[in-house]
C-alpha cells in the first residue's frame, strides 16, 4: 500500500511500474484540486486483499459513505480542471521548479544556526517538501507565528520523534517568499 500524497502532481508516476497492491493520494495538495478529493488505485491482482463499503452486498454501509440528496458535483468536476491545469504546465516542469525551490530553501536553512534539515537531497525525494528542525524551537507553537509574519501557510511535523516544520514549495512560490521565511527563522 503506497501513500502517494506527496508525489501525485509533483512528478510523473507510473503506478504499474511500482508493483504495489494499492496506491492512494489526495488531490488537494500538488494537483490543486478541492479539499477532500483523491483517488485509490487497487491492482487487479490484489483485489481479493481489499473489501470496500462501496462493493456489492454493502448497501447498508454504503449509505454512510454516500449521503442521499445533492452530490458535490462541482467539487468532483473541479478535479478535471485541476488535472488539465497541471498537465498544461507539465509534470517535468513542475518537478524541476519544486526541486529548485526546495534546494534554494535548504541552502538558506544551512545558514541558520541550530537548524537540522531532515529532508533528503536524493533525486527521488518529494521535490517540494522540505522538513527541518531548529534547536529550542517548538514547531507547533512557531507555525502560527511564522504564518503571521510571512503570510503563507506552513506546517508542523511533530511526529516520528521529530519537532519539525514542513515547508511545501510549489511551482507558484517565489525565492523572495523563501528568503523572508529564512530571515524570520534567523531572528528566533
Amino acid at each position: 500500500m503506497v501513500d502517494g500524497a506527496q508525489a501525485v502532481g509533483q512528478f510523473p508516476i507510473n503506478i504499474s511500474e511500482l508493483g504495489c497492491d494499492a496506491y492512494a493520494a489526495s488531490l488537494h495538495k500538488w494537483i490543486l484540486a478541492p479539499s477532500g478529493t483523491g483517488f485509490m488505485y487497487i491492482n487487479k491482482a490484489s483485489l481479493n486483499l481489499f473489501s470496500s463499503p462501496f462493493g456489492r452486498g454493502f448497501s447498508t454501509i454504503n449509505r454512510m459513505f454516500n449521503p442521499p440528496g445533492t452530490k458535490d458535483l462541482p467539487v468532483r468536476a473541479a478535479i478535471n480542471s485541476a488535472i488539465k491545469f497541471i498537465n498544461s504546465i507539465g509534470l517535468e516542469s513542475i518537478e524541476k521548479r519544486c526541486r529548485f525551490l526546495s534546494n534554494y530553501l535548504k541552502a538558506g536553512l544551512r545558514d541558520v544556526k541550530g537548524v537540522k534539515i531532515l529532508s533528503s537531497n536524493h533525486d527521488q525525494s518529494a521535490p517540494g517538501s522540505t522538513i527541518f528542525e531548529k534547536k529550542n524551537l517548538d514547531a507547533m507553537n512557531s507555525v502560527n507565528i511564522f504564518e503571521d509574519k510571512i503570510n503563507y501557510f506552513i506546517d508542523e511535523h511533530q511526529r516520528d520523534g521529530h519537532n519539525a516544520i514542513r515547508i511545501s514549495t510549489h511551482f507558484y512560490n517565489t525565492t523572495e517568499e523563501i528568503d523572508l521565511l529564512v530571515e524570520e527563522l534567523k531572528k528566533l
